[in-house]
């Protein structure tokens, strides 16, 4: 079956794909991209402190926390924060839990002898009464008769975890991880979605004291957001203080079609092609409709209780004024070369500055180049959004980090790469990543305005060969499934890119359940 006979075959499922904004131009394109591959990126070397990354000096600390402090009184910050999807994967050890026939003893003795559902389990169990969340578990339960020492003493540890996950409680798996109470506070537990708040009220405020901040959803989880911000609003919008909150949903425009094994379009039951959303990349169309100045991206659950924020905030705080700093000397290289009037000397301290402050590589024939050309270059090369990237120093976390790339036309740039995108069979890449130094934590600052305050269409500077083909399984059948460029990776990998190292303290998210117990979140 040829190509586009495999697109026409469902009127019902072109229908659909009308109906949901997808073109058959991108469902053509994915589906190439199934069957042809994505190149792999090519690794040059990692980037390390001074080479790649730059540490910002404690003398240079009371300057740039000036220059954030005049932007963010502007109202020029804004933060984004993507919050969509369910908490599942949080809670999947405490589910095959309650899926298994282990009694009481034979989970303690699973637990001795190492396996990895009994060993967090008996962890959430023993460390149950510190988690934010147990005073709430503790009432749901006494409404409906049942006390939870009692519980405990009788070792009816399922009951307690159902209460947790399911919607005769808590209801946490069919949350997002936003709507999750993280910490302890003094108005009482905070969640993921209010630490947030919390934060953007430090560092991101105008003259007015009025914060603005942004959250990606999922439809389905829109009541409980209106009905959390409700209930909260008054414990953070005082001295004055306000809050301006929006949202917006990842477009269904993006999804991707899933394919067989063998590269062709996946049918369900009904003849109907199945679509899956494209992963975090999609969302760049989300920052990009919001034509934003400068903006904070940081992930939903990396937050930390008050006492430990204060680091935060200063780090925050710096890679803005540095991203200021930066972003006014580009824009005033910009000028000049518009101007046509820079001198030779200009032009020489233009190239050093793109060279040694922003990383960015010229070609070795570059001097060979005529004087209009050399400023056209240059030119391209600044008027671009630009973007500080925030790394903490590897300790065997799982998950992307700063390289030097290979482009395919041979330019060397600053990457953020995941272990995905690099040939595993290719033994001298396997070393280059294993040897990184730092980790990318998702702190983000970006700047999407060019020098003429005009927005970046941001889609223009995504690089389409570096997303991801997954597994996935759907009614017992494997499938493929292609994630679009990352948000931080191939979304912006034409970006200005500057690398900063942030304390380790800045990096402290919530992938397992289990990660609240973790100090770092007790209060």
């Amino acid at each position: 079956m040829g190509r586009e006979d495999n697109i026409r075959q469902s009127e019902v499922a072109i229908q659909k794909i009308i109906e949901s904004g997808i073109s058959e131009k991108d469902i053509l394109q994915h589906l190439e991209i199934f069957r042809k591959g994505l190149p792999f990126i090519k690794l040059h070397k990692s980037c390390t402190v001074g080479d790649g990354i730059v540490a910002i000096k404690e003398e240079e600390f009371e300057a740039l926390v000036t220059l954030h402090k005049e932007a963010s009184l502007k109202g020029r910050i804004l933060k984004f924060v993507p919050a969509s999807g369910a908490a599942t994967r949080m809670f999947q050890k405490l589910h095959a839990y309650l899926h298994n026939t282990w009694s009481a003893e034979e989970l303690y003795k699973q637990r001795d002898e190492g396996d990895k559902i009994a060993v967090a389990v008996v962890e959430f169990i023993e460390g149950l009464e510190t988690l934010a969340f147990y005073p709430a578990l503790k009432e749901l339960l006494g409404k409906d008769g049942l006390d939870i020492q009692t519980l405990y003493q009788k070792k009816e540890f399922r009951t307690i975890i159902s209460y947790v996950l399911t919607d005769c409680g808590l209801n946490y798996s069919n949350l997002p991880k936003g709507m999750i109470y993280f910490h302890r506070a003094l108005t009482g537990a905070r969640t993921a979605f209010e630490e947030h708040l919390v934060e953007a009220l430090h560092y991101a405020k105008d003259s007015n004291n009025v914060c603005h901040v942004h959250f990606t959803l999922s439809p389905e989880y829109q009541d409980e957001f209106d009905r959390l911000l409700r209930d909260v609003r008054k414990h953070y919008e005082v001295d004055g203080h306000k809050l301006s909150i929006s949202y917006s949903y990842q477009k269904s425009s993006t999804n991707t079609i899933a394919v067989t094994k063998e590269n062709e379009a996946y049918l369900d039951d009904n003849n109907n092609f199945v679509f899956r959303p494209a992963g975090h990349g999609a969302l760049l169309e989300n920052l990009n409709d919001l034509q934003a100045d400068l903006v904070f991206i940081k992930n939903i659950d990396n937050v930390v209780p008050d006492r430990l924020k204060e680091t935060t905030y200063l780090y925050k705080k710096l890679i803005c004024g540095l991203l200021i700093k930066l972003e006014s000397k580009t824009h005033e290289c910009l000028r000049k070369l518009e101007s046509n009037a820079v001198s030779e000397q200009e032009l020489s301290a233009i190239e050093v500055f793109v060279q040694e402050e922003l990383l960015l590589s010229l070609p070795g024939n570059f001097h060979n180049f005529s004087r209009s050309q050399r400023m056209q270059f240059l030119f391209s090369k600044l008027n671009r959004p630009m973007r500080i990237c925030g790394m903490v120093r590897n300790e065997g976390q799982v998950g992307g980090g700063p390289f030097w790339v290979r482009e395919a036309n041979g330019e060397i740039t600053v990457q953020i790469v995941e272990a995905s995108q690099i040939d595993k069979k290719d033994n001298s890449q396997n070393e280059i990543f294993e040897s990184a130094t730092h980790f990318n934590p998702v702190d983000l600052i970006c700047s999407a305005r060019d020098y003429k305050g005009k927005s970046f269409d941001l889609l223009n500077y995504r690089n389409p060969d570096t997303g991801f083909v997954t597994i996935k399984s759907k009614g017992g059948v494997e499938i493929k499934a292609l994630e679009l460029p990352g948000l931080w990776n191939g979304s912006m990998a034409d970006w200005v890119t500057v690398f900063v190292e942030v304390p380790k303290i800045t990096f402290n998210p919530v992938k397992e359940i289990n990660d609240l117990l973790l100090s770092e979140h007790q209060e």
